[in-house]
């Protein structure tokens, strides 16, 4: 089966990410000797910058290759030279798939989103190609946290046209895959009987557990401290932009100041990481961005990581969960849904209310005071290991592919 994924975010190979989603499918579907290609954006959604590569298109393996859709550029992840940038790449996207109209099986689109979904879906539609939407976010219901509380009825009304149109993207799909639970429950009433029964959940996953390494020198980092036995280092890494509780992590990190035995580490970049620059709390140890790698050793001495999110954050199971899972490190977050879900139900972390520092010093105290409580969790962890795996959850993904595939290609052989 010849299968194209229409995606232009994400990091590819070469970079120095953990496998994106469709690097870990693209090897997968190859292992399965399906040929894949990944048409991918020539501009960067994380570095913000062009990929000046010899050649526009490269092989991953025998099977699986990457094409670089010549696109514009934008800084802000909120601006109309992003919407720009989608508009460029769906108009470029559509007019390769045309020229590869005869070695299409099937197509693969990352939503939801009204630009390059909508041009991929319609294609499919008008050429009789089977086509899988993967719900990686949810339009336009991201796009409410930008606006204040008192506004958002009024805004969710100007919405209605994006929501019918999203509605009659599903009507044109052979199948869905959803990244959480919760988004196929959002998305329920907009899923016909037909798609029910041609959909599954396949959490995004981490690659991070094929990376860890028994490397424990951490002298790569001269701004780390030296781990005293009875230490307890709480790890943030990610994002530090607005959507991630940046300001109580930063208060909670300077009201432990006097718990010697308590030490955050935090690995990343963004808009906040001013905070914790400024910060004069000797708790507090800012690494900046960290390549796999060295994310994976910083991991192995860590013992708890801590996933902060603010209170209108639609996130529902982060990458960040996998990397918890994969490295026994129990949880401390403010998200509910199905990470939530698991922590709960495995009892594999603790929960503080977002935006109160309070409640999150008072979390971390209750977890750093009983280390059996921590032991426990890290048991428990190793338990539910396997189920969210990368093996597990792609697994899903690829048998639905190839169920729709087998139902098509009867269906054909029928016509004729």
């Amino acid at each position: 089966m010849n299968i194209f994924f229409i995606c232009p975010y994400g990091a590819l190979p070469y970079e120095n990410w953990s496998d994106y989603r469709y690097t870990i499918l693209g090897k997968k579907l190859s292992e399965q000797n399906h040929k894949v290609c990944w048409l991918a954006s020539s501009f960067s959604h994380h570095s913000k910058k062009q990929r000046y590569l010899e050649n526009d298109k490269f092989n991953v393996d025998s099977n699986f290759s990457i094409k670089l859709i010549n696109t514009s550029e934008y800084k802000s992840n909120i601006s109309f030279k992003r919407v720009f940038f989608e508009f460029i790449y769906s108009k470029r996207v559509i007019k390769f798939l045309e020229n590869e109209k005869n070695k299409i099986d099937m197509i693969i689109v990352c939503g939801l989103n009204f630009t390059y979904q909508r041009a991929a879906c319609n294609y499919a539609f008008k050429k009789k190609i089977p086509i899988i939407i993967d719900v990686l976010d949810l339009y336009p219901e991201v796009f409410m946290n930008i606006f204040p509380d008192f506004l958002k009825t009024f805004i969710n009304f100007l919405f209605k046209p994006f929501y019918w149109l999203r509605a009659n993207d599903f009507k044109k799909l052979n199948g869905a895959v959803f990244c959480t639970k919760s988004f196929k429950d959002h998305c329920r009433d907009i899923t016909s009987n037909y798609l029910k029964e041609n959909s599954t959940v396949s959490y995004l996953c981490s690659s991070s557990s094929n990376q860890k390494t028994n490397h424990k020198d951490l002298s790569w980092n001269k701004f780390l401290p030296e781990k005293a036995n009875k230490d307890i280092w709480i790890t943030y890494a990610g994002s530090l932009g607005e959507q991630y509780d940046m300001e109580c992590f930063v208060m909670a990190c300077e009201g432990l100041s006097s718990n010697k035995k308590i030490k955050f580490m935090v690995a990343g970049d963004g808009p906040k990481k001013e905070l914790f620059n400024k910060s004069g709390s000797e708790n507090i140890f800012f690494i900046g961005q960290l390549d796999s790698a060295k994310l994976n050793e910083l991991y192995e001495h860590t013992d708890i990581l801590i996933c902060t999110y603010s209170k209108n954050s639609k996130v529902s199971m982060p990458t960040k969960a996998f990397d918890a899972i994969n490295h026994n490190l129990p949880v401390i977050t403010s998200i509910k849904g199905d990470f939530g879900d698991i922590i709960f139900t495995h009892k594999i972390g603790s929960f503080y209310d977002a935006g109160d520092h309070k409640s999150l010093i008072n979390t971390i105290n209750n977890m750093t005071n009983a280390p059996d409580l921590l032991e426990g969790m890290n048991n428990r962890i190793n338990a539910i290991k396997k189920t969210y795996s990368v093996n597990f959850q792609y697994k899903k993904f690829i048998d639905l592919i190839e169920k729709i595939h087998y139902k098509q290609s009867n269906y054909n052989e029928i016509k004729t």
